[in-house]
Order: C-alpha cells, then sequence, then structure tokens
C-alpha cells in the first residue's frame, strides 16, 4: 500500500513529467499522462469562456503540434504545489511560470504566462494519470528576446 508521502511524490512527478512533455514537444508523452477519456481545458483569467478543450489521447496530442506552430521553443517551470489525497484520487493546484520563445518578424520575443492549474487526479494500474486539468492562463506578457550569442562587434 502507497504512503502519503509515495503518492504526493509520485504526483509531483506527474506534474514535472507533463511540463518536460510540453517543452520536448513530446505529445504521445503528453497524452499519456492523462486517463484514456482525460481532458485539458485553457481559460483566460477572469473568463468562464472555455478558450481551448482537448479531450482524449488524439486531442491532446495536438497540443504539441500547436506549441511547435506558434513558438520556437517553450520552458515550462513548475514551482508551488499544492495537494489533497483521499485513497485513488487527488486534487491539486500547481502553479507554473510558461516561458514561450517566438518571432513574429519584429524580432525574437518571449511570451511569458504565469498558469495556475486545477488538476483531478486518479490513480490507475499504471500509476497516477489526470483526469481533468483546468489551465487558466492569469496574464500575458511580451519581451524582446535577447539574442545569443550577441552578433560580432562591427559586422
Amino acid at each position: 500500500m502507497a504512503t502519503y508521502a509515495a503518492d504526493l511524490l509520485e504526483l509531483r512527478q506527474l506534474v514535472d513529467a507533463y511540463a518536460a512533455a510540453v517543452d520536448d514537444g513530446d505529445g504521445a508523452a503528453m497524452a499519456a499522462l492523462f486517463v484514456p477519456d482525460g481532458a485539458l481545458l485553457v481559460y483566460e483569467a477572469g473568463s468562464d469562456e472555455l478558450s481551448y478543450s482537448y479531450r482524449g489521447p488524439a486531442e491532446l496530442e495536438t497540443v504539441a503540434l500547436e506549441m511547435e506552430r506558434l513558438y520556437e521553443r517553450t520552458f515550462h517551470f513548475v514551482g508551488n504545489f499544492v495537494c489533497t489525497i483521499d485513497g485513488d484520487r487527488a486534487t491539486g493546484t500547481p502553479y507554473c511560470v510558461a516561458q514561450h520563445l517566438r518571432d513574429d518578424g519584429r524580432g525574437p520575443q518571449i511570451v511569458v504566462m504565469p498558469v495556475r492549474y486545477r488538476d483531478t487526479y486518479v490513480r490507475t494500474p499504471d500509476g497516477w494519470r489526470f483526469e481533468e486539468r483546468i489551465c487558466t492562463v492569469q496574464w500575458r506578457e511580451r519581451r524582446l528576446a535577447v539574442q545569443w550569442p550577441p552578433p560580432a562587434l562591427g559586422a
């Protein structure tokens, strides 16, 4: 029988694996973190209107393709993680700062999105999985990206 601490660690690893799969552009790995009928729902803070909805492995796998279409690279840093475990079910609230590199013709930009997730998890024979992941983008900020390495002087 799993302990509370072991469950908490596995749930945190699930949350971190999601961020890594998104940053790696690995839609299959990301989709495998959900139960077969699992869902990812995306909202903008202050809005009850659903921005994006993905349900089931085929739709979830397209998230990576959409991210690749919009951004050159992404970097998701997961910070705070509050979780409540009740047997084979759990809920969690991970916080994330998602940074997205893009160039829309005006030069490289970083789009920063603080995100708060509201997750529902279920224990499966393969371990904990997302049943539902509600992503709320708190706000968006665009910054100029510093070119690295810098261009040679006088070039």
